[in-house]
């Protein structure tokens, strides 16, 4: 019995102690968000999604890199500096990581297949009948 009362209070400490880390966190963040909200519209992400969408997106192909592109472009609006660029006194950086390909990635209306010996176009972008 002596156990299980100890037990008791040491889970009862730490769910006190894990909900008052929570408060505080929730204190910390709620004035960033205060300072953000402001600055955040809808119209910028209606428009960043309308041109995601025209696209077929697959790391490295046309459709996303077209699409890291124009976030790029929008971050240094904002005032980031690509971080090959940057010096010292920039705090605001981004990067775009980029990797070799043992096989080009490519994109839908460009795969080919072999298909009972004939070449057909298997993907097609809008997608229409084969």
């Amino acid at each position: 019995m002596q156990k299980s009362g100890i037990l008791f209070l040491l889970l009862f400490i730490l769910s006190v102690s894990v909900f008052s880390q929570k408060r505080s966190l929730l204190q910390t963040t709620n004035s960033y968000f205060e300072l953000v909200r402001p600055k955040f519209e809808g119209k910028e992400a209606y428009e960043t999604v309308a041109f995601v969408e025209k696209y077929w997106r697959v790391a490295g192909n046309t459709g996303f890199n077209n699409t890291v592109y124009r976030i790029s472009s929008k971050l240094e609006e904002a005032g980031y500096v690509l971080e090959e660029d940057a010096t010292n006194e920039d705090r605001l950086t981004y990067r775009i990581e980029t990797r070799k390909w043992k096989d080009p990635p490519g994109n839908p209306w460009m795969d080919l297949f072999k298909l009972l010996g004939k070449r057909r176009n298997c993907w097609t972008f809008p997608p229409i009948g084969i």
